[in-house]
């Protein structure tokens, strides 16, 4: 190939590249201005940066060092950012988010030119950019989008045999520990490739991660995060339930919609065509295939409530493969029937997926607003609330801490019924029936918040677990708790379940007899 026409080809990448990145950011733009989507796990994410930008330390609670966030490298980031700028850190995720996004596109676009070819670049990038659900998790505050640029630089050094490698693993595990099962599945195919390169890039990881490791080790007294392992112990469902949300996100079956099994049975033809593409031409994209299998089943295995999170990875990387199977088809179609309107056909059908994408976005953009909406007028309202009434020093045990304890501030003291940011929570909850009594009684909370509807169902929110085992435990709760303020947004936002629109704030009485 000529310089000139080397020169044109790269100004031609560019030009797209171009293109497909201010698709990528206009999406998501609009999406954030449509629904202003921030979600409840972001916002406790976001009160450990504050915390930390304010001088008071990797901490919920003040003086309290509990891990409750998952994603230490994200929270550092916000409040280093924080700190430095003093930017809104709601506004800051938000457009950090698109910034990851755009990088990954940027970095897999050319990695796919090199190895393959330009419309596998470009299918790549149009599925990625439009896809509903990295689209509502990048511009939601939550850490994924940097966990997804850590993958692609992963993915980049593993091809090229660079120190992008390590760089990308150990970003991807700082940023979520779910990433330990993308890292296993690398590191094993760069040990395959090159012994001495991988340990390298080992070493480069232990480098980078370590010194957390260290501090949480120091710090939090445990590795592990305690969100975790409070969610680990209430989040706890049967096994059909947590592979349904794979079962149904990668295949046609377990939907209902006509549009969706059309949608995902498309998709999953491409899934397989694109695993046969990497197992012939392309091997060292063998270990994301096994990466997509092993995260898919682990997670449908675990018996844990999937929340849409946890899906992205997979989703990311079978956009990948997907990628490769569209190449596989239009090559496979062109070579076998030399026919112009197959391959035709096979792009266009590529096409309707990224159209299909957009209408889906387009679609859940009421739902979206909705339920920030809800979020805006009502748990951000208690916790003002809260802020402004609530004498500094109270403590308050309830279960949706994002919220409402962010914008409750840090002068009152927050316990979490789920355990996220309170431990011995956890512990109350793995007795199951009474531990909601139990609790209160080791903690005793000055304030309460709860949803009516789980007083009136005598039900927790979020599992089939009773609050009260007795009608003596419920005795002795009103005695001594009393409701002062109800909290409410009744026949508003009609796609939400009525009973998430209604709280009760409730007081310790102090003069009461506590058992």
């Amino acid at each position: 190939m000529s310089l000139l026409s080397s020169n044109t080809q790269r100004r031609t990448n560019l030009v797209i590249l171009s293109l497909l990145l201010i698709l990528t950011i206009s999406v998501r733009i609009a999406f954030w201005l449509t629904t202003n989507t921030t979600l409840e796990d972001a916002i406790i994410t976001f009160k450990y940066a504050e915390n930390l930008a304010q001088g008071n330390g990797f901490v919920y609670n003040l003086g309290e060092h509990v891990l409750g966030s998952t994603t230490p490298l994200w929270t550092i980031i916000l409040g280093a950012l924080k700190s430095v700028t003093n930017f809104d850190i709601i506004a800051s995720s938000k457009v950090l988010g698109i910034v990851f996004d755009c990088s990954t596109i940027a970095i897999l676009y050319f990695t796919l030119i090199k190895i393959s070819n330009r419309s596998i670049a470009i299918f790549f990038a149009l599925l990625f950019c439009t896809n509903p659900d990295i689209i509502m998790i990048c511009t939601s505050g939550m850490e994924t989008s940097l966990l997804l640029l850590g993958m692609a630089f992963g993915i980049f050094g593993l091809i090229w045999k660079n120190s992008f490698f390590g760089f990308g693993l150990a970003i991807a595990l700082l940023t979520r520990i779910d990433a330990a099962i993308f890292m296993g599945c690398m590191l094993a195919s760069a040990i395959i490739i090159e012994k001495k390169w991988a340990l390298k890039e080992f070493i480069l990881i232990l480098f980078l991660a370590l010194p957390w490791f260290i501090f949480s080790l120091y710090y939090f007294g445990n590795l592990l995060p305690q969100s975790l392992l409070a969610k680990s112990t209430v989040y706890h469902q049967e096994i059909a339930l947590s592979a349904s949300s794979f079962i149904g996100m990668f295949t046609p079956f377990n939907n209902k919609n006509n549009l969706k099994i059309l949608l995902n049975s498309t998709l999953f033809l491409f899934l397989c065509a694109g695993i046969v593409q990497i197992s012939k031409k392309h091997k060292t994209f063998i270990p994301l295939i096994f990466f997509f299998i092993v995260y898919c089943l682990i997670f449908s295995i675990s018996g844990i409530l999937i929340f849409r999170w946890y899906l992205i990875p997979p989703i990311f990387i079978s956009i990948l493969i997907v990628a490769f199977g569209f190449d596989w088809l239009t090559k496979t179609v062109q070579a076998k029937f030399k026919s112009k309107y197959l391959q035709m056909a096979v792009s266009l059908i590529a096409l309707l997926l990224v159209a299909s994408n957009l209408f889906i976005t387009y679609h859940r953009l009421d739902k979206y607003k909705q339920l920030q909406g809800l979020e805006d007028v009502l748990r951000k309202e208690i916790g003002l609330w809260l802020k402004q009434n609530i004498q500094p020093g109270s403590s308050v045990l309830l279960e949706p801490i994002g919220y409402i304890g962010y914008y409750a501030g840090t002068k009152i003291n927050i316990m979490d019924e789920i355990g996220i940011v309170t431990p011995q929570i956890a512990e109350y909850r793995k007795t199951y029936t009474g531990w909601y009594c139990k609790a209160i009684e080791g903690l005793h909370p000055d304030y309460i918040i709860q949803y009516k509807f789980s007083l009136d169902a005598n039900m927790s929110e979020g599992t089939s677990t009773q609050l009260f085992e007795t009608e003596d435990q419920e005795k002795w709760f009103f005695e001594n708790y009393q409701i002062i303020k109800s909290f409410k947004a009744i026949n508003s936002y009609p796609i939400i379940e009525e009973k998430e629109k209604e709280y009760v704030l409730l007081k310790k009485i102090y003069n009461s007899i506590v058992r």
